[in-house]
């Protein structure tokens, strides 16, 4: 990977998306920290949403030969797994909920999904 390319875009003031997500090139991470207050986010938990959003980063799946990303629900459940493998299923999950009680969460067996993981 050439991390080079990739970078984080932080939007100060933003509160009506998540406290972070990805596009669709898999770049360009946006960070929210108005919302990160908002849902009151811990440190570990920022952390673990940072590792899905890296996990993204690493995903080859559905991305076409021009590097064009296709969203799909098997790319979530990967970036999901990046997260547990890096041992962070417990801050996800928590981090997890919080977004979920103010904003959807896609696919919506996620939780239960990263619960059985575990």
């Amino acid at each position: 990977i050439e991390w080079d390319s990739y970078k984080i875009s932080v939007f100060e003031d933003k509160t009506d998306e998540g406290p972070m997500t990805s596009n669709y090139s898999g770049k360009i991470v946006f960070f929210y920290p108005a919302s990160v207050e908002q849902l009151n986010l811990s440190t570990d938990e920022l952390i673990a949403l940072f590792a899905h959003e890296i996990g993204h980063f690493v995903d080859s799946t559905g991305v076409d030969n021009y590097g064009n990303v296709k969203p799909s629900i098997e790319r979530e459940y990967n970036a999901d797994d990046f997260a547990q493998n890096l041992g962070l299923g417990g801050e996800l999950l928590s981090g997890l909920q919080k977004i979920k009680a103010h904003f959807p969460i896609q696919p919506e067996d996620r939780l239960q999904r990263i619960e059985q993981h575990m």
